[in-house]
């Protein structure tokens, strides 16, 4: 009854019979100009998981900008540097993955982002 999908609860090391407050996930999104730094929390021993961070500029055409499979690091794609892949803190069993994606010369364009799970 939290709100978060079962799929996501079991990414994050969540259990579905408890309720789990949304800041739980560590997943933030900040922008400073043209760079976009999002941050998510990923469980490394979810190795039939992988992990895509997405952003798209109008919520139609989505692009991968980081990828986490098989328990592994994460790594940057398309314009995505993955600046720490850490322990969470109070939680060293799971990881935090903060990604920056810089856009020269959009720095007052809009930027959704998503955190997509895939098996």
């Amino acid at each position: 009854g939290d709100g978060i999908g079962t799929q996501i609860e079991y990414a994050y090391g969540f259990s579905p019979l408890v309720a789990n407050p949304p800041e739980a996930t560590g997943f933030t999104a900040s922008r400073d100009g043209a760079d976009f730094n999002i941050t998510f929390r990923r469980d490394p021993a979810a190795t039939d998981l992988g992990y895509q961070l997405q952003t798209s500029p109008d919520l139609a055409t989505w692009t991968t900008i980081a990828t986490s499979t098989g328990g592994a690091a994460a790594v940057g794609t398309n314009g995505g540097t993955v600046l720490s892949d850490a322990a969470f803190p109070g939680q060293a069993a799971f990881r935090l993955v903060t990604v920056r994606e810089s856009i020269p010369g959009e720095t007052g364009a809009r930027r959704f982002t998503r955190l997509r799970t895939i098996r």
